[in-house]
């Protein structure tokens, strides 16, 4: 049996339904406020639909409603009426592309705070007697270290030293057995 193109079977009802949406589009995008408000209400429980088959880690899902309603707006905006495709077609990309866009923005690390410093525990080979030789960085007292601005050359110096110098005493002194 041979291969019959796809056709779609448009009723009257679709149709007229494609052509008040491609007028409320033309009116929306040359400034008409009524036409948009009157898209997005047409297309809210559409948007709803699309928004409540997903999840949002950390989120509501109010938040995934107004992702899809910025799809449906960009749908609104970039709809090419030339093309072969309904504008429910196309709005319906636009919403899914939008809300998948806002969940793999929301779970990525990108974003994640850069300040987790952590101080090094006791029994760490940073705090061990080797780290402190005369070439390394003495550790700091406190939580975290403070800022290199808020600390002169020459007191980093000296912090420095006294630490290499405590390092040297401590590997000369005969251990007491």
């Amino acid at each position: 049996m041979p291969a019959r193109p796809a056709q779609t079977l448009h009723t009257p009802q679709k149709l007229q339904r494609e052509l008040q949406d491609l007028q409320l589009v033309m009116r929306a995008r040359n400034g008409d406020g009524e036409a948009l408000d009157a898209l997005m209400r047409r297309y809210a429980g559409f948007v709803r639909l699309k928004a409540s088959s997903y999840f949002l880690a950390g989120g509501d899902a109010e938040d995934l409603i107004q992702e899809g309603l910025i799809g449906l707006y960009k749908a609104v905006r970039d709809f090419r009426a030339g093309k072969e495709t309904s504008f429910r077609s196309f709005a319906e990309l636009c919403v899914t592309r939008q809300i998948i866009t806002a969940i793999k923005t929301a779970t990525r690390f990108k974003h994640a705070p850069l300040n987790t410093y952590t101080r090094p525990s006791a029994s760490s080979p940073l705090r061990s007697s080797r780290a402190l030789s005369s070439r390394s960085v003495p550790a700091f007292r406190g939580s975290r270290p403070t800022r290199s601005s808020s600390i002169s050359r020459a007191s980093r110096t000296r912090r420095w030293q006294s630490a290499s110098a405590a390092t040297r005493r401590r590997s000369t002194t005969p251990s007491s057995a």
